[in-house]
Parts: structure tokens; C-alpha cells; sequence
């Protein structure tokens, strides 16, 4: 460490130009992880990522703050802060940034309790319809009918019966399973089940005829 020191004095100030440009990116770069992260906390529907994301934002803040932290003792060698700065730096910033942390690895701890069980069970389900997804059909070429675009909207949705379809679409229920047959016939499958998979299976987009 002593050898590290020496080395940065004898190099002088182009040195901590380039040190001051490195800890300013360095805090930069966290702070934009930090504000998407807090923007998909805010906006993503599904909770459990949102849980994650508001503790991956607060980690980042984490980074920006320790950041700071360098780029101010930075300063207090080369002189540019007043060495009042350095010395709450080593005293009451230390005793906060061992705080941040213990609250951060404490928060971090049960949240991964909380959404740990729930994330194993999403993955189970997918690893179990992963091999029951239809994987040489694709809704963009089936031809469908902007109605029928419509019922696979509402079926991809998880709305799967005749009257919750019709509900939805403000049509009857018979003329529901009449779009739902269609377009199971289109799809050569056999089931509503198999169309409410033919429905997350990976697609070019739908497009359908007018």
C-alpha cells in the first residue's frame, strides 16, 4: 500500500486528473443503474421485480455514495477540500457508510427470502410448459381475423371461457367459441390450453387479415 502512495505522489497531478475522471465515471455509471432500477421498481407490473429492483437501487445509491466518498479524500490530498473534509471522511462517514451497509445487507437478506420461493416456482412452471409450447406455429401466420386477433389478446390474458371471453370483447358467448374454434382450427390444436401456449410461444408479432 505504502508503495501505492508513493507512487501516486511522485506522479502528481496528471495522475489525480485521471483518477478524478475514473471515480467520476465510476459514480455516473452507478447512478444511472440506480435511477432505471428505481424507474422499473416504480413501473414494472410484476411485484417481485419490483421488490428486487427497489433493493438493486438502493446497492447502486450504495456505489454512488461510496464514489463520492473517493472522489472527496481525491480532493483532500490534492488539496482542493480543506482537511475538515478528510477527517469527517475517516470519522462520522465511515460510521455512515457502516451503517448503509449493514441496512443494505439486511434489507438485500430478506428480500431474497421473500421472493425466492415465488421466482422458484415461476421457473418450475416454465421448465414444465417450456416443452409443451408449440414451437412450428406462429400466430403471425395463421391469418387471423382482427376479431380473432382480439380473442387471442383476451385468451393470452388467461381468459380462457366462452362467457369471459365474451365479457371482454362485448360479444356473445357463442360467438366467442365460434372465433375460439376458428381459430384452434387455424392453429391445428386441440385445446384451449394448447392455444393459451401457442400464445407465449415466441412470435414474429400477429398480424391478421381485415
Amino acid at each position: 500500500m505504502s508503495r501505492v502512495v508513493f507512487a501516486l505522489n511522485l506522479a502528481g497531478e496528471p495522475l489525480a486528473t485521471v483518477l478524478t475522471i475514473i471515480v467520476v465515471a465510476n459514480g455516473v455509471i452507478f447512478a444511472t443503474l440506480a435511477v432505471w432500477a428505481a424507474r422499473t421498481a416504480v413501473r414494472d407490473p410484476s411485484p417481485r421485480l419490483r421488490t428486487v429492483s427497489w433493493v438493486l437501487a438502493a446497492v447502486a445509491l450504495a456505489f454512488v455514495l461510496g464514489a463520492v466518498s473517493r472522489l472527496a479524500a481525491l480532493a483532500v490530498r490534492q488539496g482542493w477540500l480543506p482537511g475538515t473534509v478528510g477527517d469527517f471522511l475517516v470519522s462520522e462517514w465511515l460510521l455512515l457508510q457502516a451503517l448503509a451497509a449493514t441496512a443494505l445487507g439486511v434489507t438485500g437478506l430478506v428480500v431474497a427470502r421473500r421472493v425466492a420461493e415465488p421466482i422458484r416456482a415461476a421457473d418450475r412452471i416454465v421448465a414444465a410448459l417450456a416443452d409443451r409450447v408449440p414451437k412450428d406455429t406462429n400466430i403471425a401466420d395463421l391469418k387471423l381475423t382482427a376479431r380473432e386477433l382480439d380473442v387471442i389478446a383476451v385468451i393470452a390474458a388467461g381468459k380462457l371461457s366462452d362467457k369471459d371471453i365474451g365479457e371482454e370483447l362485448f360479444i356473445s358467448p357463442a360467438t366467442a367459441g365460434t372465433h375460439v374454434k376458428n381459430i384452434m382450427r387455424k392453429a391445428a390444436v386441440s385445446s384451449r390450453r394448447e392455444l393459451a401456449l401457442l400464445t407465449i410461444a415466441p412470435s414474429k408479432g400477429p398480424t391478421g387479415t381485415r
